[in-house]
């Protein structure tokens, strides 16, 4: 095998280096509005390579932030599968549960929005999950009555009922 057409390996480190300067470049040469869900990918793709570097805790703040504004972004262009999955994904970065509870209300609302209630019943039966933990019992009912909602939506009366006496 000729070794020039073999391609090396980028060593992690090289590869999330790269993720990063992409990242900062192009917030830099673009408005985060025109590109901040590519500047978000290079973010996450950087964390996800080195969770344990020094300044991965930054970094995992930095990119849970751009993904939740990038699903604001696309919420409010009415595209809400790709909001869904952003908040999603920012929630599975989010370190404080708050925080991860407020990314999965989110994205249960555009999942209703988009018509997948199942989807919408994970979102918010987690979410209310991680308000009740924190001790938020406005956002926890919030997130049960938005739950109720879709459950009634599929069907599922006796639910809805249990959960909003419960």
């Amino acid at each position: 095998v000729n070794p020039t057409l073999v391609p090396r390996e980028t060593p992690k480190r090289e590869r999330r280096e790269k993720h990063l300067a992409a990242a900062d470049l192009l917030s830099y040469a673009l408005s985060e509005e025109e590109i901040g869900e590519v500047v978000a990918a290079h973010l996450v793709d950087a964390y996800r390579l080195d969770p344990e570097a020094d300044d991965a805790t930054d970094l995992r703040a930095r990119a849970c932030a751009a993904l939740l504004r990038s699903g604001e972004r696309a919420a409010s262009v009415g595209a809400s599968v790709e909001a869904l999955r952003y908040f999603e994904q920012g929630a599975e970065l989010c370190v404080v549960p708050a925080d991860e509870a407020a990314a999965l209300s989110r994205a249960g609302e555009m999942a209703l929005a988009a018509g997948d209630m199942e989807r919408a019943i994970s979102d918010f039966d987690r979410a209310a999950a991680l308000y009740q933990q924190s001790g938020d019992t406005h956002a926890t009912a919030r997130a049960t009555a938005w739950l109720a909602l879709a459950e009634q939506r599929i069907g599922r009366a006796n639910q809805v009922g249990s959960r909003l006496r419960g």
